[in-house]
């Protein structure tokens, strides 16, 4: 939705390379809708975050919010050879191994504290190194330079979904495939493009975020349901507003969530506990137009055409080419607003 921002550069990165947003503005609520040239894009924030991070919760053998099952042999040789041949630290004997559904592999080196695993709105205190598949190591934070601190909902997906298999104290070494890494643009200048990582993970504490929010049902109206625009904006109206329309030129607050067309989200603020501040003149242009046609309070879905979205090349791995995106968007508030709004607008 958003014009590309240093907001998705931040999510993209691992700290060094690893802290970021999701689908937003900075500091707001991240949102993978900004689209400046050059960013690498969400990492599947989006990013959540991407996911999560970077809007769904990915699907792992244990739910979010729920440490994993108590630790037992690997029952899975392949699994537990295959991660014991990648460069980090030795696998315990009898280590629990796991794949989950989105392609993450994971050992438990060392089982945390009972209780609640971490949450996608959490901030974390977290020990790492990252390595390449050949064993050089590019990046990592010790006790030599002191933790990373960031949201769980702010990195990689495959960090994402692991945290949300950890609680305090736990360590587990992570495989992560370069779809749930940075995707076929790497980094630039650090993460070659379609790499899978490796990494130590070690979780030293936990900051309880804003509890999520219920994500709306996903709906795909149909065309006798939409008005059509000149530029090929669609929308529908869920409930009208009552207050002002925003011009090009001002911020806006707002709960959303997008899916693509198969019902698949990539992003929502909601299930970061709190709605996104942005300019209209931050977001992709499928999202300048239709804000602009809303007041304050009314909730619309719009099926927004690639080409007012992220166009013929989309946002790999999260929104593939040429992809028609589908948002509900709620406005909430235009930020300072003015004493006097203009009759039209």
């Amino acid at each position: 939705m958003f014009a590309h921002h240093t907001s998705v550069r931040v999510r993209i990165a691992l700290l060094a390379l690893l802290t970021g947003t999701a689908l937003v503005a900075c500091g707001q609520g991240a949102s993978n809708l900004e689209t400046h040239s050059g960013d690498p894009g969400p990492a599947g924030d989006t990013q959540a975050a991407a996911d999560e991070t970077a809007g769904q919760t990915p699907a792992t053998n244990s739910k979010p919010g729920h440490a994993p099952p108590t630790p037992a042999p690997a029952t899975d040789e392949e699994l537990f050879a295959f991660l014991s041949g990648l460069p980090g630290e030795a696998l315990p004997e009898g280590a629990e191994v796991h794949k989950t559904d989105s392609g993450l592999i994971y050992a438990v080196l060392e089982p945390g504290e009972p209780g609640q695993a971490c949450l996608s709105n959490d901030k974390v205190n977290v020990y790492y190194t990252g390595y390449f598949e050949s064993g050089k190591v590019f990046d990592q934070k010790t006790r030599k330079t002191g933790p990373a601190n960031f949201s769980v909902g702010g990195v990689i997906a495959g960090w994402t979904e692991a945290l949300q298999l950890m609680t305090t104290g736990a360590r587990l070494k992570i495989y992560v495939p370069s779809d749930l890494a940075y995707g076929e643009r790497g980094f630039p200048g650090s993460i070659p493009a379609r790499s899978n990582l490796v990494f130590d993970m070690d979780l030293l504490s936990v900051v309880r975020g804003v509890p999520p929010v219920p994500v709306p049902d996903f709906v795909l109206p149909g065309d006798e349901q939409l008005t059509t625009t000149a530029s090929g904006l669609q929308y529908m109206v869920v409930e009208q507003g009552s207050g002002p329309s925003p011009l090009s030129t001002d911020k806006v607050t707002v709960h959303y969530a997008g899916w693509l067309t198969n019902g698949k989200g990539f992003d929502n603020s909601y299930q970061r506990g709190e709605p996104s501040s942005f300019g209209l003149r931050q977001v992709i242009a499928g999202w300048t137009e239709g804000l602009a046609l809303m007041s304050v309070g009314a909730t619309y879905i719009f099926v927004i055409p690639y080409e007012l979205a992220y166009g013929a090349g989309g946002r790999p791995p999260t929104i593939p080419p040429k992809s028609t995106l589908v948002f509900r968007v709620e406005l909430l508030s235009i930020l300072d607003p003015r004493e006097t709004y203009p009759t039209s607008r």
